[in-house]
């Protein structure tokens, strides 16, 4: 006997939380920032022949979650014939979508798995500060070398992804540009107190330096330039470990882990 339509999508989403279910027990499972079901089966058209769609957002080693995916995807459809089709994609892709996919999921598709939100920014907020530190140690390496230009540029990288580490305690969403950056740092940072109005001067000072040393070959930029990017960027890492320090005092102590459930409606 044919299985009807509500037979068939039951079954499709039964399939899409199963999966989740399995990725989640796996030893990537505490990388697992969401799981959201999209295309036929959660727009409600399945057939017994659809795949099941479901996009994996990665806190980190979003290599390794796509191989334990495709790992747990094979053992699903040996066993039961059903095939879901996972798609992984990191935390960054998924807060600033570079793709037309992507931006769609989001908007439309229908969420099986959320890690709880805050430790969501936590764990960027500690990914952005690691990489901060390693730009930084670059550019202190180029300013030695007396490689002023490379320095200055890295150095703002360091610091704008500091800035973006502060912004996300903040936001849910981050600015796409670097201007919309700064200006997003001085509405929430500056203005508040929470960070000195100095500071957040020297972030804009920053910019332009790093667009002159990328952009224009003809400005003099030296030794006090770097000085002053480089600083700044150490400032910016300071100002990010304080405030995630005091966001993480802040969180109930009673916060779950994740929410898993059960996805309904046609």
């Amino acid at each position: 006997m044919k299985a009807s339509g509500n037979d068939t999508q039951r079954k499709k989403r039964k399939a899409a939380e199963e999966f989740t279910r399995r990725l989640l027990s796996t030893e990537v499972g505490d990388c697992i920032a969401r799981v959201v079901l999209f295309g036929s089966v959660a727009k409600g058209y399945a057939t017994e022949e659809s795949d099941v769609d479901v996009m994996v957002v990665a806190l980190d080693a979003p290599e390794k979650v796509r191989e334990a995916a495709l790992d747990v995807s094979f053992e699903m459809a040996m066993e039961s014939g059903e095939m879901v089709e996972p798609i992984v994609h990191c935390i960054d892709e998924w807060r600033l979508p570079a793709s037309y996919l992507i931006y769609t999921v989001r908007k439309k598709g229908q969420e099986i798995y959320s890690m709880d939100e805050d430790k969501v920014k936590v764990e960027e907020c500690r990914g952005y500060s690691l990489l901060a530190q390693e730009y930084l140690q670059g550019a202190e390496q180029n300013f030695h070398n007396g490689a002023y230009r490379i320095a200055i540029d890295a150095a703002y990288n360091a610091a704008e992804l500091c800035a973006k580490g502060l912004l996300l305690l903040k936001l849910e969403e981050l600015p796409a540009t670097h201007g919309g950056i700064i200006n997003k740092i001085g509405e929430l940072y500056v203005k508040p107190g929470l960070i000195p109005r100095e500071l957040g001067r020297r972030l804009h000072t920053a910019f332009i330096l790093r667009n002159q040393a990328r952009y224009e070959p003809h400005v003099r930029l030296g030794k006090d330039e770097a000085v002053e990017a480089i600083e700044t960027a150490r400032a910016m890492c300071e100002a990010l470990a304080s405030q995630l320090q005091e966001f993480e005092g802040q969180r109930p102590t009673s916060r779950k882990p994740g929410n898993l459930r059960e996805v309904t409606g046609e």
